[in-house]
């Protein structure tokens, strides 16, 4: 699997992971598990912004939006999740309440298991699946979403 570091227009970078599947090509950053490009037959799918909060796909986790409990859309962005599997046209991602800071934790005291794969169906179609596991005894409030940003002529 190749692997390279993207730089963006506001001087950040980060290290992602390239997979392909025929004529398609997508990037995954394991800060965040978040998508940071797609290509189809040479086009952009996915718009790439001038920071890496507006580009791609980005995973808000465990919840979308303002929440009372912490942060905009989560700290699951902000956080590194461990590559658990990959190959040349998929990939693994694995993030746990051990993994993260003290202060997510505040946010979010739950135990917790969260998984993303990303991989290519026998279609050649994109596949992004998001598991979370409660591995807690109370109940666990989540409410994850994505944020695409599609590559759309715009002036």
């Amino acid at each position: 699997m190749a692997r390279n570091i993207r730089e963006y227009p506001d001087g950040s970078s980060d290290s992602e992971y390239v997979l392909t599947a025929g004529s398609s090509v997508v990037t995954v950053s394991p800060k965040g598990a978040h998508i940071t490009s797609w290509q189809f037959n040479g086009a952009d799918i996915l718009y790439t912004g001038s920071s890496k909060k507006r580009s791609g796909i980005p995973l808000l986790f465990p919840y979308f939006g303002k929440s009372a409990m912490g942060r905009q859309h989560g700290f699951g962005r902000d956080n590194t999740w461990q590559v658990v599997e990959e190959s040349d046209s998929a990939l693994s991602l694995l993030l746990t309440d051990k993994d993260i800071d003290d202060t997510a934790k505040a946010e979010y005291p739950y135990p917790f298991s969260a998984g993303v794969d990303v991989s290519y169906d026998e279609h050649g179609s994109l596949v992004f699946l998001l598991s979370v596991s409660n591995t807690g005894e109370k109940d666990m409030p989540i409410s994850p979403g994505l944020h695409p940003y599609w590559a759309v002529a715009h002036e």
